[in-house]
């Protein structure tokens, strides 16, 4: 059986378990954000919005591991913590997050598209859950921005 979607209370609280008790290897946390995905809010009411969220969280479930963590801190952020994976692992698993996302989700007939941006970090010593998404957080924003400068550039 494969990861449950935990609440961002839960999340937190198994992260941090996770962290105390895994000193002997590192843990990469994967923090999703989704791009596009107010618009279909905007476009396509709450309601639609929530079938996308409940599409988006079992495919994200699908494209991680058994013992992985899979959580969604609120809105459109999800978050998942790799045990013993290393960053090639975790970088497999964020390309699979992504190509699971960007495939087109069916709404009532209709086509929705979005996308992910997907920050990475890794455990220290020291590191709390807290500690973990801020980094994760920080990397996501980072690639948001490296996006936009590449959309901005004339090809």
């Amino acid at each position: 059986m494969g990861p449950s979607l935990l609440s961002r209370r839960a999340f937190l609280t198994r992260l941090d378990r996770m962290a105390r008790e895994g000193f002997d290897h590192e843990i990469v946390v994967l923090f999703c954000d989704l791009d596009g995905f107010k618009p279909v809010n905007d476009r396509f009411g709450h309601a639609s919005g929530d079938e996308v969220l409940i599409e988006v969280a079992r495919r994200v479930e699908r494209a991680v591991r058994p013992d992985d963590l899979v959580g969604r801190l609120g809105g459109d952020e999800f978050v998942v913590a790799l045990p013993r994976a290393g960053m090639i692992l975790a970088e497999d698993i964020a390309t699979r997050i992504r190509t699971a996302l960007t495939e087109p989700i069916i709404v009532d007939d209709e086509i929705i598209e979005i996308d992910v941006s997907i920050g990475t970090s890794v455990t220290t010593d020291q590191s709390t859950a807290v500690q973990f998404l801020a980094a994760a957080d920080d990397a996501m924003y980072a690639v948001k921005r490296s996006r936009r400068r590449d959309e901005t550039v004339p090809r």
